[in-house]
């Protein structure tokens, strides 16, 4: 695998389907109006949340065409791996710990990630009920802690392989070496991440994926059994708990992976967008 590109964070403030974004002058600006009306400050802030007037920073990794067709990053199973492939498809930048224009704190609302993937295309077993059931091609998001400035040359598994050989089976750390800040409820003996979206099963064709987590996305209230389980519906992971983990400095990464004989995740693109107050 290629270097990790130096991703960094952009700005860009229109969506794809004709929406606006605010920039945090535009907030700053909407604020100022409020505040100088009959609004207190903490009412105001409220409003804006409850719009959900919020500026973004978006990164991506992917999207290249070669020769009429996407350049992928295929994540295979075989007998050296056991069966159960992995690999780190991207790291993003460190989370800011302050607003850019000011020096506000950066509070995260919202994290969405799009996933551009499919599998091997094919599966031996029919006789499921959900387009996702039985598919053994999936991503998942953690949270790396402590790494610091990223060389150039780095490339996503590398920068993994680093944070891994500090690992342990805990929720948190204070040592300067990174680390990897593990899902609250996942199994010892599983990767620590959370899962984030699954591949239509046995289809060879991209498919986008786009899964929305916010920062009041929590444990609380969520039946044992449901608990950091994919949707078989959609195939989507439900965030529990992964913003409240976050801090300024920390970066994310998103992991594509595979079990059993067969299986590849073939992957195209990841974008990851963070939405936040000021």
């Amino acid at each position: 695998m290629s270097g990790n590109h130096q991703i960094e964070w952009t700005t860009d403030n229109s969506n794809w389907n004709g929406g606006y974004v605010p920039t945090e002058e535009d907030v700053f600006t909407v604020q100022d109006i409020l505040f100088r009306s009959v609004l207190p400050p903490e009412l105001g802030y409220a409003v804006l949340d409850e719009a959900e007037y919020w500026p973004r920073l978006t990164c991506k990794r992917g999207g290249e065409f070669e020769s009429g067709q996407y350049r992928d990053i295929a994540v295979r199973t075989s007998a050296q791996n056991a069966y159960k492939g992995s690999q780190c498809y991207m790291v993003s930048p460190s989370i800011p710990t302050l607003c850019t224009s000011a020096s506000s704190t950066f509070k995260i609302r919202r994290i969405v990630f799009k996933t551009m993937s499919h599998d091997q295309g094919w599966c031996s077993e029919t006789n499921f009920c959900q387009p996702y059931d039985g598919s053994w091609t999936w991503f998942e998001a953690a949270i790396f802690r402590g790494l610091g400035k990223i060389g150039e040359e780095e490339n996503p598994e590398e920068i993994a392989e680093k944070v891994l050989r500090n690992d342990s089976n805990v929720t948190d750390k204070t040592e300067d070496a990174p680390f990897q800040v593990r899902y609250p409820q996942c199994d010892p003996n599983e990767s620590g991440a959370w899962p984030l979206q699954k591949n239509l099963r046995a289809s060879v064709v991209h498919t986008t994926h786009e899964v929305t987590w916010r920062y009041d996305d929590s444990l609380t209230g969520r039946a044992e059994s449901s608990v950091g389980k994919l949707n078989g519906l959609t195939g989507s992971g439900r965030g529990e708990g992964f913003i409240s983990k976050l801090q300024g400095g920390d970066r994310i990464a998103v992991i594509g992976k595979t079990r059993f004989p067969g299986w590849c995740n073939f992957i195209a693109k990841v974008e990851i967008e963070i939405y936040y107050s000021v």
